[in-house]
């Protein structure tokens, strides 16, 4: 039939097609020995790759250990944030977050209360004498029981007023580590009392419907202080002073600055704190 091909023709077909397989198939041969070689060495590649990055990050990471061992051995503990707090240690870059967490955040009740405990054992192991002093008020928002008044050793006045056991906490740290070496250095003298004009007061910030952190006794106005001396520097009365009382006085605001959470205001933030050092533990770490 027409177009149909041969078995002659279909056979040299094949046998030239054979043919070229045969002389083919060497070269075919070293090519695909060539493209195993080539994927080999891509997946060894790969997997070295991989070696290579785990190997940097263990040594990276131990490289960061050997400088957090030197670090935690040789730094000051007020440089290292990961150093518990003592009433010892002097003013540092972590102070306030140290004291902040033994203070505890606001939160729910049951938070507050586990925020206390620690706060107070914190207390009892810096050996500081305090009496649990609930406050109780008509409006709940304005009660604080857990609340504690430290002893006389605190030189408060008036003694014995209850707060915020985070407020007592920093104003430990404030007055031992920034006031008394301040009065030493100013005037040579220790400091006999500071003198609170306000800790719990159940009302608003000035002009707003915003509950102060008085109400929670988080908050403290200082007025004035009364040194061994004889002298009393008044906020009031002094801040403007060029001289030694009012260099006192700023030196106090900058140190309450880096120790006060919640932050500290002077008379050089408003009208408001004209005759007192507001310092509190609850508010937004604003310091002026």
């Amino acid at each position: 039939m027409e177009g149909r091909e041969s078995l002659s023709a279909r056979l040299r077909r094949e046998w030239a097609a054979a043919v070229v397989f045969v002389r083919t198939a060497p070269e075919r041969g070293r090519l695909a020995r060539s493209n195993a070689r080539m994927h080999a060495r891509a997946g060894a590649s790969y997997v070295a790759g991989w070696f290579s990055l785990w190997e940097a990050v263990l040594d990276f990471a131990i490289l960061l250990l050997v400088i957090v061992a030197c670090a935690d051995a040789l730094a000051p503990r007020t440089d290292l944030a990961w150093k518990p707090l003592t009433l010892r240690d002097p003013v540092g870059p972590f102070t306030r977050q140290k004291l902040a967490r033994v203070g505890g955040a606001p939160g729910a009740p049951r938070d507050r209360a586990l925020a206390g405990d620690q706060c107070r054992a914190f207390l009892a192991r810096e050996g500081i004498t305090f009496t649990p002093t609930p406050i109780a008020s008509d409006r709940v928002e304005c009660a604080v029981p857990d609340a504690i008044s430290l002893s006389a050793e605190a030189r408060l006045s008036p003694a014995a007023a209850p707060m915020d056991c985070g407020l007592a906490s920093a104003y430990l740290v404030w007055e031992r580590q920034v006031v008394e070496p301040a009065a030493r250095r100013f005037f040579a003298a220790d400091v006999e009392q500071v003198n609170t004009i306000g800790i719990h007061q159940c009302r608003p910030i000035a002009r707003t419907q915003r509950l102060s952190e008085h109400a929670q006794a988080k908050a403290m106005d200082v007025a004035s202080f009364t040194l061994t001396n004889g002298q009393t520097v008044v906020v009031a009365k002094d801040w403007a002073d060029p001289g030694a009382k009012g260099q006192f006085l700023h030196a106090l605001r900058d140190g309450a600055c880096k120790t006060f959470s919640g932050g500290a205001l002077s008379p050089d933030y408003n009208a408001d704190h004209h005759d007192h050092l507001h310092l509190d533990v609850g508010g937004y770490g604003v310091c002026g």
